[in-house]
């Protein structure tokens, strides 16, 4: 396997490990390397829809937990 990608949205071509993994793509990783899927991520987060979605996986989370924890009202 090339040990070398090419990011597609800064276009650097760097070595494999810096893109995180993706079993059904052809090369087994992510067309963008690690630093721009984070700062694309940042982004995303930063608009309204963004935080909005965020705060909705926090309550999902943590209702989760609480129901997982013996002796919570949640588990009952």
């Amino acid at each position: 396997m090339n040990d070398q990608l090419t990011c597609a949205r800064c276009g650097a071509t760097k070595p494999a490990d810096l893109f995180a993994r993706h079993a059904k793509s052809a090369t087994g990783r992510e067309g963008f390397c690690k630093g721009c899927k984070a700062e694309r991520q940042r982004q995303w987060r930063a608009t309204e829809r963004g935080r909005e979605l965020a705060r909705e996986a926090v309550r999902r989370h943590r209702a989760a937990e609480a129901r997982s924890i013996p002796g919570t009202a949640a588990a009952a």
